[in-house]
């Protein structure tokens, strides 16, 4: 399992490329495994989300260390794992090697993801 990365100069780098490439310029087979390669080194977020809730603006403004917020999701449900921020698989929470994990249980297919950017 690879670990939650982060976005950086690699993202960024990778992002050029690809708009470079959309610009219908002819690209040597050598220009394209450059690009290929950066964007298989870009890092991308992983995010294994419990559940959300919500909650008035006045409760957020007297929220305080040690206060408990209440999902909505049962503690027995499967996890939505997002990539970025599109949900992309359903998992169960574990651990691995000492460290809090997440095993991919299934693919969200086409319009279950439910793009909530």
């Amino acid at each position: 399992m690879h670990s939650a990365r982060r976005f950086g100069a690699d993202y960024a780098a990778a992002v050029g490329a690809v708009l470079d490439a959309g610009a219908k310029k002819e690209r040597s087979p050598e220009e394209a495994g450059q690009i290929e390669q950066g964007i298989r080194a870009a890092q991308l977020p992983i995010v294994a989300e419990l559940g959300t809730a919500a909650v008035t603006v006045g409760e957020f403004l007297q929220l305080e260390v040690g206060d408990v917020i209440q999902l909505g999701q049962s503690i027995h449900d499967p996890l939505v794992i997002k990539i970025g921020h599109i949900p992309k698989f359903i998992g169960q929470p574990g651990k691995r090697n000492k460290k809090l994990a997440v095993q991919i249980l299934a693919m969200i297919e086409g319009d279950e993801a439910g793009h909530d950017e």
